[in-house]
């Protein structure tokens, strides 16, 4: 029809204007998800690393102990889940990037 707007230009976005706003989305989610990541696994090693020593432990220290290896145990299972959900965003942009 004569005289219409093209599509994206003030109606609805085109596919290309919706696939580079998705690609977008996803760089910054990748960028965010990388950041969680590494301060998760930053900080799984500084639990894993902390030295309470044996010379004497009372019961609370043997279960203060194992609350740090509990939590040591969740922040590697939490950046295992965080590497996961990063290969997910790179599959996804190599999907929409893909020729």
């Amino acid at each position: 029809m004569e005289g219409l707007l093209p599509a994206g230009l003030f109606g609805d976005p085109t596919a290309a204007e919706r696939d580079a706003e998705r690609l977008w989305a996803l760089r910054e989610q990748r960028m965010l998800l990388r950041d969680l990541r590494d301060e998760v696994h930053l900080a799984a090693g500084s639990v894993a690393a902390a030295d309470l020593g044996d010379s004497w432990q009372s019961a609370a220290h043997r279960g203060y102990a194992a609350r740090l290896g509990d939590l040591a145990g969740d922040l590697c299972r939490a950046g295992r889940q965080l590497d996961d959900a990063l290969d997910a965003v790179h599959a996804s942009i190599s999907r929409l990037t893909a020729p």
